[in-house]
């Protein structure tokens, strides 16, 4: 414990001029069945809590309980509860799961992190979203759409993907025969590719076949995401967009966070230590905050970095934070710049997956040790506006560069997180001897105009051929490197470079 809370006076440490205060906030959930004055009163409680914001999810199940018959009432109520106390609602859009009448593979299912399979939900979805955004963009209580809820790319094969994938092929190789050298495989055109997860699982399987679908399904979630904010322009060019992953640490090589910033106006991530720190122990957790706010806000930079869910309560089978260890992540997220830290969540479900979890209520609807602190905290930023407000995080010499090829590559191999777990050793290192660093993705690290910096690699297996003469800038120019573990021994197609080390 004496070293997280070093860590803790540490990061407070880091603070300078320029940036804006954060707010906090918190999930309300809401679903049909709810009255409007359970509604009034959770945002009561929210506003008297000195949070400024509202996150809600618009389930698309609930809005057409049947086909083209709308019911927005508990919304409704919503907005009108958030205008009354001037709260900001942030808007968890979920045109990517289907209200059930659209198929059987969505019967069941409220929300979920996979897009549809069929390309054709693409009618039904813009219809959807313009029915939402049409019926909320003139409320004063409106401050952001989210495209979507915690955005992670399924490998399965569906029609949607293949269709994209297929045209992305040709687009790549040009001819049938160059892919299937590749590839080791026999297709007589570009429309018949299918069955690639068997192709790349199968015995000593070729790796191109894996870092192409891979890659696409990648992409794919940026083009829904894309796609998603250009059908809500439509109707509302005023409102901004944000995002929020989750368990971003470790799956940073599966969302292309840094190509959504042309979409979004800030990006946020889920943080929820029992469900996304595997990697670290519990007496850890603190750590694994600060890790994941550095490496929000590098990629996030220049647009602002939130903490889009941090845990408010109990996760049932895992872990309940303690009201000090929820204070503790709080001010680690004010300390790495978090414009808004969001709490998952203010009222426990009722009912259904994670009902009676996360809230900051008690189970008769009143405040709990953690809400007050959270309280306190908020009355503390106002309190101290003036230096909040004038307050951002310092930047170091010193950088942590993780690599999203090298993660793929221990995916392929089934090998887990072992390049993540190998530089969080090296930032936990650093941070108990009260040295600060950067964690920084290799794509968004600035090479070339880098002077009087170091860089740590840490098991880095996989450096892009790309990259190679980027690094050689960064050391003609005087930069130092350290090099951990068996870093660049392959390039982003695994080809192994130990003949051929540049």
């Amino acid at each position: 414990m004496k070293k997280l809370i070093s860590i803790f006076v540490f990061l407070l440490g880091t603070l300078s001029a320029g940036a804006q205060k954060t707010d906090l906030g918190t999930e309300i959930w809401i679903e049909p069945g709810y009255s409007r004055e359970d509604i009034l009163e959770w945002a009561e409680i929210t506003a008297d809590a000195g949070f400024k914001d509202v996150r809600i999810f618009m389930m698309w199940t609930h809005v057409e309980p049947q086909l083209n018959k709308w019911d927005f009432d508990v919304y409704d109520w919503m907005f009108e509860a958030c205008e009354k106390y001037g709260l900001r609602l942030q808007v968890t859009l979920n045109a990517n799961q289907p209200a059930y009448h659209y198929g059987k593979e969505y019967w069941g299912s409220i929300h979920s992190h996979a897009i549809f399979s069929d390309e054709k939900i693409k009618i039904p979805a813009s219809k959807y979203i313009k029915k939402v955004v049409e019926r909320y963009k003139n409320s004063s209580a409106l401050d952001n759409w989210w495209l979507m809820n915690e955005p992670y790319p399924m490998d399965e094969e569906n029609q949607f993907k293949l269709s994209g994938f297929r045209i992305e092929m040709k687009n790549k190789y040009g001819q049938i025969e160059i892919l299937n050298r590749k590839w080791n495989s026999d297709f007589k055109s570009f429309e018949e590719i299918k069955d690639i997860n068997k192709i790349f699982k199968a015995e000593w399987g070729a790796a191109i076949p894996y870092y192409d679908w891979t890659c696409f399904c990648n992409k794919h979630l940026t083009d829904f995401q894309r796609w998603v904010r250009d059908e809500v322009l439509k109707y509302d060019k005023r409102h901004p967009f944000h995002t929020n992953p989750g368990a971003y640490l470790t799956l940073y090589h599966r969302q292309e966070a840094t190509e959504w910033r042309s979409f979004l106006n800030s990006l946020g991530l889920s943080i929820h230590p029992s469900w996304h720190f595997d990697i670290f122990s519990q007496e850890q957790y603190a750590l694994g905050v600060a890790a994941t706010c550095e490496l929000g806000r590098a990629v996030s930079n220049p647009n602002p970095f939130w903490i889009s869910e941090l845990s408010g309560g109990n996760n049932m089978f895992r872990f309940c934070p303690s009201a000090n260890e929820l204070a503790q992540w709080t001010w680690i997220g004010i300390s790495e710049g978090a414009q808004k830290i969001i709490y998952w969540l203010l009222n426990a479900r009722t009912s259904g997956n994670e009902s009676g979890e996360w809230a900051l209520l008690d189970f008769q609807n009143k405040p709990t040790e953690r809400l007050n602190t959270a309280k306190s905290i908020a009355d503390c930023l106002k309190r101290e506006s003036a230096f909040f407000s004038n307050a951002k995080p310092a930047e170091s010499n010193i950088s942590i560069l993780l690599s999203p090829e090298t993660s793929l590559t221990y995916d392929r191999k089934e090998k887990g997180s072992l390049h993540t777990i190998a530089a969080l050793g090296c930032y936990q290192a650093l941070s108990e001897r009260g040295i600060a660093s950067n964690i920084v993705l290799t794509n968004d690290f600035k090479w070339a105009n880098s002077k009087g910096k170091a860089v740590i690699l840490a098991n880095m297996l996989t450096i892009p051929d790309v990259l190679i003469d980027s690094i050689k800038v960064f050391l003609n120019n005087g930069n130092k490197m350290i090099v951990l573990g068996p870093t660049g021994f392959y390039n982003e197609f695994e080809d192994c470079r130990f003949l051929n080390f540049p």
